[in-house]
C-alpha cells in the first residue's frame, strides 16, 4: 500500500456519553485519545470543544489546552473545528490566533437532523481570510456537491493557498449519502491539483457497496467493521469494496504534511470498527505495528483518509 494519511475525530458536536462511553468530552480525554490514535498510526486529529454539560461550544481555553497537550506529546497535525455557533462569525474563528495546523472551513449550509446548519458565504470569506492571515491551513467541508463549488470560488479569489484541501463528509442524514456514484461525481468537480479527504459517517456506511465493482474483492461481513478501498489511477476513478485486513497484517506509512505527501497517495484502505468495551488503551509505539488497528478503533466518532 502507498502512503496513507489517517484523520481521526475523537468527538463531534452531538454525541455524548449517553450515546457512547468512548466519545471524548473533556480536554484530558481528547488529549489521551489523540495520543493513542497517534501511536496507532494517525496523522491528523480534528476536535470540537465541549462544555461541562458535554455540549458543543466555542470555549477558547478548551481549544488552547488540547492544542498544547497534543503538541507536547505527539507530532499530530492538529485541526480545530469551527463548526458550531450557527450565527457567530467572530466566535467560530476566534481560536485562529492559537495557530493550529488546520481548521475546518464550512462554506455552505446544509440540513442536519437537529436543524439547519447555516454557513453564510460572506462568513466563509471572512473565515478563509483569517486562516490565511494566521497561516492556518483550511479544510473545506463538503456535505454537498455545491460546497465544492463554493470552496473552489474562495480558492480562485485568492483566499485559500495552493493546494486547496477538501473533505467529503458523506452519510449525514438529510445530506449527501455515501455511494460510489456520489464519490465519482464529487471527485470530478474538484479543481486541478486539489487534495481531498473522505469522511463518512456510520460504521456500516460501506455495507451497500456491490462486490461487482471489483470482482477480485469481496465485501466483509459482520458487525465489527467495514473496509472500503478507494483507488484512483491515471484516467481511472473507481470505488470498490475492500477485503477486511486482519489486525497486524501490513503497516501503513504516515506522511505528516498533507500539502506535500498526499500527492503520492494512490490506494487507500479505511477500517472503522465499533469500540470494544472499556476505555481505549494507550499502547506504546513499539507495542504494535504502525498503521494497524490491532482490534482497537482508531477513533470513536469518525475517521477519514486522504485520497489524493
Amino acid at each position: 500500500m502507498d502512503k496513507l494519511i489517517i484523520t481521526v475525530a475523537p468527538n463531534g458536536p452531538v454525541a455524548t456519553k449517553e450515546h457512547t462511553p468512548h466519545v471524548a468530552v473533556t480536554v484530558e480525554e481528547v488529549i489521551e485519545t489523540g495520543i493513542a490514535c497517534w501511536e496507532a498510526g494517525a496523522s491528523i486529529l480534528h476536535y470540537h470543544a465541549r462544555d461541562a454539560n458535554q455540549q458543543a461550544c466555542l470555549d477558547y481555553d478548551f481549544y488552547a489546552r488540547v492544542l498544547e497537550g497534543l503538541r507536547k506529546h505527539t507530532t499530530l497535525i492538529v485541526q480545530m473545528s469551527t463548526g458550531w455557533g450557527l450565527d457567530d462569525r467572530e466566535g467560530r474563528i476566534r481560536a485562529v490566533d492559537l495557530r493550529p495546523d488546520m481548521m475546518s472551513l464550512n462554506v455552505g449550509s446544509v440540513n442536519f437532523p437537529q436543524g439547519p446548519y447555516i454557513n453564510r458565504s460572506d462568513y466563509a470569506e471572512y473565515w478563509a481570510a483569517k486562516m490565511q492571515e494566521y497561516g492556518v491551513r483550511p479544510e473545506i467541508e463538503c456535505f454537498d456537491a455545491s460546497h465544492i463549488e463554493a470552496g473552489t470560488r474562495l480558492w480562485k479569489m485568492g483566499l485559500i493557498n495552493d493546494p486547496p484541501f477538501f473533505d467529503f463528509v458523506l452519510g449525514v442524514q438529510h445530506a449527501l449519502s455515501f455511494t460510489p456514484q456520489n464519490m465519482l461525481t464529487l471527485m470530478n468537480l474538484l479543481p486541478a491539483g486539489a487534495k481531498v479527504e473522505l469522511h463518512r459517517r456510520g460504521a456500516r456506511a460501506a455495507s451497500g457497496l456491490d462486490p461487482r465493482h471489483d470482482p477480485r474483492r469481496a465485501l466483509p461481513s459482520g458487525d465489527r467493521g467495514q473496509s472500503l478501498l478507494l483507488a484512483q489511477g491515471a484516467g481511472d476513478q473507481r470505488a470498490t469494496g475492500g477485503a477486511r485486513r486482519a489486525p497486524g497484517q501490513g503497516a501503513a506509512t504516515r506522511d505528516r504534511h498533507p500539502g506535500r505527501g498526499a500527492a503520492a497517495v494512490r490506494h487507500h484502505e479505511l477500517l472503522v470498527e465499533q469500540p470494544p468495551a472499556g476505555r481505549l488503551p494507550a499502547r506504546g509505539r513499539q507495542g504494535r505495528r504502525r498503521g494497524t488497528s490491532g482490534g482497537v478503533p482508531l477513533c470513536s466518532y469518525s475517521a477519514g483518509v486522504v485520497m489524493r
